[in-house]
């Protein structure tokens, strides 16, 4: 009896463990492909913008976001190289059109869809924060609602400008 209790407290940690485990890689492949649209956009704003508070904005987001991606590089190969890449299902906000636009309206569309992904992004750690057991993907978790919510406040000013 004992032995068959002692496998079943085994099997349910186990379980609860993959299962945390799981959450945890796909919440860090989908903050991945956010970071990777965000760069993506960001570059092209660098190239487009003449507005000085655009072009400060893109910057910081490609030098945050390169540095989380190379984090998130590692937590998923150091930690998680045995689950496999999720599928990408990060929408992408309508963007397309953003590279055939100049000035100011280049400027509120790019800053609309960055802060559309940023509140996406926030929205997806709040709901998987409770779920991430390891204090190194919590910690970054954190740290990326704290920064994404800088982000938007950022945005706010500049686009009251306008």
């Amino acid at each position: 009896m004992q032995k068959k209790l002692l496998i079943l407290c085994i099997f349910l940690i186990s379980t609860i463990s993959y299962s945390s485990r799981m959450a945890e890689i796909e919440y860090l492949e989908k903050i991945r492909q956010y970071h990777n649209f965000e760069i993506e956009k960001s570059r092209l704003a660098l190239d487009k913008t003449k507005n000085a508070e655009v072009k400060k904005l893109a910057s910081k987001i490609i030098s945050n976001q390169t540095k989380e991606q190379r984090q998130l590089r590692q937590l998923l190969a150091l930690l998680y190289s045995d689950a496999g890449p999720l599928q990408d299902n990060i929408i992408k906000l309508n963007s397309n059109d953003l590279a055939k636009l100049s000035g100011v309206d280049f400027d509120k569309k790019y800053l609309e869809i960055i802060g559309q992904n940023h509140k996406a992004e926030i929205l997806l750690t709040s709901k998987i924060l409770p779920e991430l057991l390891r204090n190194d993907v919590h910690r970054l978790a954190v740290k990326i609602v704290k920064e994404k919510g800088n982000e938007l406040d950022r945005i706010e000013k500049i686009k009251k400008k306008f």
